[in-house]
């Protein structure tokens, strides 16, 4: 089998990627360069946090082999995990966010969790006082697309 993808983001290398480890001769063509667009302007972010419950089990798998991008291509890709952060700014959001926690830890997962207002403010010093807490993803990749989609 042969594919033509056009569009060289993220989601057409991947793509293309995937079916040639399943043996389909594959070519890939963009407008311009490879992950300027899209891919390029969304700052390459996975987000994990706050998906709606049907995506949860996607980006879960995503972020694995993000973190394993090394062993898949042989580069890193310029991928970074800095993680995420929805904050409380009273009570009544963190109860939301607590309840959003347990609901994903009912589901078996464990990407997101509550941290206090302490460790928000050590992890984010600059933040305007009188947040409560937060919700977060502590190893969100986010891969710069340049790199992603041009190496090797």
């Amino acid at each position: 089998m042969y594919l033509l993808r056009r569009g060289a983001g993220l989601i057409g290398t991947s793509t293309a990627l995937q079916l040639a480890m399943r043996g389909c001769r594959c070519t890939v063509i963009d407008k311009a360069s490879p992950g300027r667009h899209a891919s390029g302007s969304n700052a390459g972010g996975l987000r994990q946090l706050n998906r709606d419950v049907a995506e949860i089990p996607l980006t879960v798998e995503a972020a694995k082999m993000w973190h394993d991008i090394e062993n898949l291509v042989d580069s890193d890709c310029d991928a970074r995990f800095p993680g995420q952060l929805r904050i409380a700014e009273n009570q009544s959001d963190m109860r939301k966010l607590e309840q959003r926690a347990a609901m994903v830890r009912a589901m078996g997962y464990e990407h997101e969790e509550i941290i206090g207002e302490q460790e928000l403010y050590q992890l984010v010093p600059a933040l305007v006082p009188g947040c409560v807490g937060a919700l977060i993803c502590r190893a969100a990749p986010s891969p710069e697309a340049h790199g992603y989609t041009t190496e090797g």
